[in-house]
């Protein structure tokens, strides 16, 4: 999906619901990980719905930035989409964290 500044009320009442869809499934897709409680941080499914919607909104962000530079292959961005998510997802899932450097 590709979707930028819904004008009209109606179109963008029609894009958050679309948008709320498609995150509430990456949610689920996300939480049958069978590490999912390591990202969950001890069953806090709020992480997993937090994970989704950085999923969904770089997506989408991408996308849109995509729009107006076409000099970036289709296959760059799914790389980089994928590379990004799966190894952020990877190093979650075995417990490792961020941690403020002050």
């Amino acid at each position: 999906m590709l979707f930028r500044d819904a004008a009209d009320p109606e179109s963008s009442a029609a894009l958050d619901g679309m948008v709320e869809q498609v995150t509430a499934e990456v949610t689920v897709l996300i939480s049958r990980d069978p590490r999912a409680r390591e990202l969950a941080r001890g069953g806090d499914d709020r992480s997993l719905r937090l994970l989704a919607e950085m999923l969904v909104g770089g997506a989408q962000s991408m996308a849109n930035w995509w729009t107006e530079h076409t000099e970036a292959s289709r296959a760059q961005l799914v790389e980089t989409a994928m590379n990004f998510a799966w190894l952020g997802h990877e190093r979650l899932s075995r417990g490792e964290r961020w941690s403020s450097p002050g």
